[in-house]
This record gives structure tokens, C-alpha cells and sequence, in this order.
């Protein structure tokens, strides 16, 4: 399986329940996080950066010896390119301040909102996008400036301009992804633009070319001293040019109609990157014109398209009709290759489709399913045959039907995990050891956890726990209420007596007295 990019995190807190709360929202809100590491305190943190070398940490901000904004500070002089989460339990404007100074990203309070925990990350997610293109971006000038001084003002000297977006394939699914950053770096490397430009004979000196926000996509700029020039043939003669050259491209292109000034350059490729973002069809390279095409109207398939998911496929499943239901997504995806619908729909249409199965087939969501999904969105973005995308949402859907096959039999699976639990209730520290054993994905283990008991795993675990430290304190005299908490798994005394109290309303000495 091709490697899959991930944001790596370190979690820094001194409580090891909290650390571990912390990591499993995380998890929750963002698949393409990866805990790399976990820490109690600030030097651990530090040789935990220093050999993972992780995107964002998250830190609590009362810790001893060094606290969270001693961390912080650390961090972003030693490490400034990693992005820092502070988390406090305290709600004080003056800490927030100075984290702020120390250059964290955000200040979060306990316990934490997912909405806020998740609109974090989404945003470093945005922000190491852009520090990912920016890093690699590349401008590309004419052979023939490059003798020049300042071969950039060559280009913005003149009084007009063209602007080209050109978007090599289809749209990416993901700007992070390794597989996809490596692909067009490996393939871009080839493009030889002077030879591109010459060869569409069109008397085209001052141009340049500028890497997009997008991986796939790139804006090339030319200046003119007149006004002859027709923007849509240099288009046309470029998307030929270019497939001609180089066959591994298709290429959608926006261009515009009359010259535009310096000043509307951003303006134009702005509005012009959102026409190809919502207009693209996959396999069907096309030509978009800005006054054209920019207030088109397309038809809503996802709506059409969901109430017959709703509907048809949800019915399948329940009835166990999967040859029915199989005949159903393939039909479905017959008919949105036939009307070519946009690739944002036809992806939501897709994504739509497999938490349908996945909701209503309670199949087992483990970490080899998730390649599949990634592996299809990949196939998208770069696919230049329907049958081709077909093919990998289809092995997805034999990896559900597969899974739902073996959750047929959960009752010898429940009993397993019930008994695991049982006779290991006092060594578990969290749910995702468990996880690990069975080889199930943390979500769905918690999520079949509950269904056969009632209860998270959690929650059952402390009640045993707590049970048989009662046990522990009526059948054994002069025992300390230290050494039953280590007995029951707990090395915190004043945590256990807290923990103890909770769910019986009384300490263990008022149990014991």
C-alpha cells in the first residue's frame, strides 16, 4: 500500500487520563492525525520533538518543572516551523497573552470542545498546505530573460496581460498528500515550458509561470503590448501542445477574453480557480472561458442522487439484497458518468455512499478500509477512465460486504471481547490496547463495546475495577487504601479514593470504617 501522509502530533500533559482523553478526541475529529508520541512533561516532550519531528503539539499549560509556556517558548526558538496548541484548565486572559507571545496557535480550554478542538486543526491543516506550496513553489521564466537583471519586471512592465489556470488532471483530493506531492513533483520536473511556449507559435516573449495553492495546478502570465492576442486559441493550442508532448496530462484550462491590468491579476486568478474548482468533470479535460462560464448554473445531482441512496441502497442492506445492492451502486455510477456530473459532486456522491454502508452494515472500520477510501480519491484525482474509478469503488465495496460478513458473527465476537476484558479489567489502561489486539479500529470496538453492554468500555472497566476493590476492603482487614488502589490498577492514591467515591458516594475509608 502506497504510503499516506499524516499530521504528526505530540500530546503533552502531566495527567495521564487527560493525555489520554486528549489523544482520542484527536483521533475523533481528524483521520489524518497521527499521535507520533505522547509525553508527561516538558523534557519528555523535547526528545520526543526532536526525534519525531512532529507537525503541531498540543501541551498542557500547569505542569512541573517546566510548564506549558516554558515548553512553548522552547519550542518555537528551537523548532519554529511546529505549530503549538496550548490547553489549559484556567480561563486567564494573562496566560493566553503570553502564550501568544511564545507564537502558540491557540489557546484551549478544558475540557475541550470538539467543534473548536476540530476547527483547530482544520485550520493548521490549511495553514501547512499553504507552507507546503510556498515552500516548494517555483517560478519558471523564458530562457531568453534570464540574461536580464530583473527578468520579473520584464514581464510586469507592460500595460496587459493574460492569465492562464491550468490544472494538470483532475482536482486533488488532498494537497497533503505524499503520493500525490511526489507524483507531480516527479512529473512536473519534465515539463520543458520554453520548448511548450515556442511551440504555439503565437510570438509569446514575456511570460511566466507560477505554482497555484494547488499541487496539480499552475497560472502562467503573459505580457502583452497590444491587444491582438486571442486568449482562448493560445488555450486551445496549449491543451494540444501539451498532450501532445506529454501524454501522462490531460489538462483543464480557465482563460479569459480581453486583456486585463497588473492590479486584477490576484483578482482574476482567484475567480477563475474557483470556475475550475466547481467545474470540472473527470476523464473530460476542458477549455473554461471566465465571462462564460463563471455564473453557470449546474444541475444539483447530489440531492437526486442522496434521496435514491436514501432510499434504495438503505433497503438492500437492511433485507441483506447485496446483489441488489450492488446492481444499484453500479447503475448509479452508469448514470453520473453519462449526465458528467462535476467532481465535487461525484466525490460527495461517492464519500455519500460509503457511510451509508458503513452506518448501516456495521461493518468493521479498520485502518485497511481507510486505504481503500484514500486509494479511491486518489484514483480520481489522477484517473483518466470512468472504469478505472469503478474498479477501486468497487474492491471498496467488496471490503463492506467482506466485513459485514464477518460481523455476522458478533456474538462469538462479543464474547471474546467480553471475556478479554473480564479476566484483564485491572492491566487496561485504555481502550485502544484493545483495539490492538482484536485489530479493530478504536471507533468501532467503543461503538460495539456499548451495544453489547450497555456501557462504554471505560466506564465498565472503572466499575470492576471499583467492585473489586470492595471485595479487597470487606474481606481483607488492616489493608491500606494505597496498596488496594495498586491492587485494582491504580497508582494514584488521591485518583482511586476520588474515582472509588464517585460511584459508590463514599471514600474507601468511610467503606472500610
Amino acid at each position: 500500500m502506497k504510503e499516506i501522509y499524516r499530521i504528526k502530533i505530540v500530546v503533552v500533559d502531566d495527567e495521564t487520563k487527560i493525555l489520554n482523553n486528549i489523544i482520542s478526541q484527536i483521533r475523533s475529529v481528524m483521520k489524518e492525525c497521527e499521535i507520533v508520541a505522547s509525553a508527561t512533561n516538558g523534557e519528555e516532550a523535547l526528545e520526543a520533538i526532536e526525534k519525531y519531528h512532529p507537525h503541531i503539539v498540543f501541551t498542557d499549560i500547569k505542569m512541573p518543572n517546566m510548564d506549558g509556556l516554558e515548553l512553548s517558548k522552547e519550542i518555537k526558538g528551537r523548532f519554529p516551523s511546529i505549530y503549538v496548541v496550548i490547553i489549559s484548565g484556567f480561563s486567564d486572559f494573562v496566560l493566553a497573552q503570553q502564550a501568544i507571545q511564545f507564537g502558540v496557535f491557540n489557546y484551549l480550554l478544558k475540557p475541550i470542545e470538539k467543534e473548536k478542538l476540530r476547527d483547530t486543526l482544520n485550520d493548521i491543516k490549511d495553514e501547512l498546505e499553504v507552507d507546503l506550496v510556498n515552500s516548494n513553489r517555483s517560478i519558471v521564466i523564458p530562457d531568453s530573460m534570464k540574461v536580464t537583471s530583473n527578468p520579473m519586471n520584464e514581464v510586469f512592465k507592460t500595460n496587459n496581460y493574460g492569465l492562464f489556470v491550468l490544472c494538470f488532471n483532475n482536482l486533488c483530493y488532498d494537497n497533503l498528500d505524499d503520493y500525490l506531492i511526489k507524483y507531480y513533483e516527479k512529473n512536473f520536473s519534465e515539463l520543458d515550458w520554453d520548448k511548450i511556449i515556442s511551440t504555439l507559435r503565437m510570438d509569446i516573449t514575456k511570460w511566466i509561470i507560477i505554482d497555484d495553492h494547488i499541487i496539480n495546478q499552475k497560472n502562467i502570465i503573459i505580457g502583452i503590448d497590444n491587444e491582438e492576442y486571442n486568449f482562448e486559441e493560445i488555450a486551445k493550442r496549449l491543451t494540444l501542445v501539451i498532450r501532445k508532448m506529454y501524454p501522462q496530462f490531460m489538462l483543464n484550462i480557465c482563460c479569459h477574453r480581453k486583456p486585463i491590468i497588473r492590479s486584477q491579476i490576484w483578482l482574476y486568478t482567484k475567480r477563475m480557480r474557483n470556475i475550475i474548482q466547481n467545474s470540472v468533470v473527470i476523464t473530460m479535460p476542458r477549455i473554461f472561458i471566465l465571462e462564460k462560464d463563471e455564473n453557470k448554473v449546474y444541475m444539483d445531482y447530489l440531492y437526486t442522487i442522496k434521496s435514491r441512496i436514501d432510499k434504495n441502497i438503505k433497503s438492500y442492506i437492511k433485507a441483506k439484497k447485496y446483489d441488489e445492492l450492488y446492481k444499484e451502486i453500479k447503475d448509479i455510477l452508469t448514470y453520473l458518468s453519462k449526465v458528467n456530473v462535476n467532481q465535487k459532486q461525484y466525490e460527495k456522491i461517492l464519500a455519500n455512499i460509503l457511510q451509508m454502508l458503513e452506518f448501516y452494515m456495521d461493518r468493521y472500520d479498520n485502518i485497511w478500509s481507510e486505504k481503500l477510501q484514500i486509494d479511491l480519491f486518489r484514483t480520481i484525482s489522477l484517473t483518466k477512465d470512468y472504469g478505472e474509478v469503478e474498479k477501486v469503488f468497487s474492491y471498496c465495496i467488496n471490503n463492506f460486504l467482506k466485513d459485514n460478513q464477518l460481523a455476522m458473527k458478533t456474538k462469538d465476537i462479543q464474547e471474546e471481547i467480553l471475556n478479554y476484558v473480564d479476566e484483564n479489567y485491572i492491566k487496561i489502561e485504555k481502550v485502544e490496547e484493545v483495539a490492538e489486539i482484536f485489530n479493530y479500529n478504536y471507533t468501532y470496538l467503543s461503538r460495539l463495546f456499548k451495544k453489547m453492554t450497555g456501557t462504554t468500555m471505560s466506564k465498565y472497566i472503572t466499575n470492576k475495577k471499583i467492585e473489586t476493590a470492595k471485595r479487597i476492603i470487606e474481606q481483607t482487614e488492616d489493608i491500606g487504601i494505597k496498596t488496594v488502589g495498586q491492587m485494582v490498577g491504580y497508582e494514584d492514591q488521591h485518583y482511586f479514593s476520588r474515582t472509588f467515591k464517585s460511584i459508590t458516594g463514599v471514600s474507601p475509608s468511610e467503606y472500610k470504617g
